[in-house]
């Protein structure tokens, strides 16, 4: 969850990763969804966790930057009319 006035900015840099990533905005939030392949977030048979992977170095480079205001994990859940 993003906060920025450079979102066309983010939405490229973001599909740029060899992720499948959707963007969709709640107020003034830009929510990220980056889907990271299993088979790219392992290391010698070890799995990464989310915060090892270079995405939080990337928001960190951001920050810094200027180019976003704030960023927060977030959670998204979906449903479908079979889980009602």
């Amino acid at each position: 969850m993003i906060e920025t006035d450079y979102e066309d900015f983010i939405i490229d840099l973001f599909s740029q990763l060899p992720a499948t990533s959707s963007f969709f905005k709640v107020s003034d939030k830009l929510f990220v969804y980056v889907n990271v392949l299993k088979q790219l977030i392992k290391i010698d048979k070890e799995e990464i966790t989310a915060n090892k992977l270079k995405i939080p170095l990337l928001l960190i480079d951001l920050m810094e930057k200027g180019i976003i205001k704030s960023y927060e994990y977030a959670s998204v859940q979906h449903f479908t009319a079979n889980d009602l």
